[in-house]
């Protein structure tokens, strides 16, 4: 190999190691994500939301059952009142956490939808320095 193509390979292998060794030098501020949320919290939420839709499919799978008469009044009773207390449980976990993903001010579409919502025909909001206007339409 000549000394061009050499010095070439060795800046492309620098470039590549310090892209890879990037998320691990990131100065110890404990923020895993692009939005300042760190891989335990991430981890945490997405947890609780496996394990809030784990009881819901348990609770649809109890009403089936109850309804096809292969589980009693009584036990159907004190297992529902137990998943849903566990679920109320979980939501709360759920509300207290901090916001995963961006609110409405920071995401047109969201923004749109509160309006909607709201019954206000357009919102204008200014993303990435550009505006995006959304319509409701009036008859619905």
């Amino acid at each position: 190999m000549d000394i061009p193509t050499t010095l070439v390979l060795l800046v492309v292998l620098l470039m590549a190691g310090a892209y890879i060794a990037q998320p691990f030098a990131g100065g110890g501020d404990d923020s895993g994500g692009r939005r300042g949320h760190s891989a335990a919290a991430l981890r945490e939420h997405a947890r609780l939301l496996a394990e809030r839709n784990k009881l819901y499919a348990t609770l649809r799978d109890l009403d089936f059952d109850y309804q096809t008469a292969k589980v009693a009044e009584t036990d159907y009773v004190a297992a529902r009142k137990q998943l849903v207390s566990a679920g109320v449980e979980i939501l709360q976990k759920l509300d207290h956490q901090p916001a995963a993903y961006p609110s409405a001010q920071d995401d047109p579409i969201e923004a749109a939808v509160l309006a909607a919502r709201r019954g206000q025909d357009t919102v204008t909001t200014e993303s990435s320095s550009r505006n995006v206007k959304a319509t409701r339409k009036k008859n619905r």
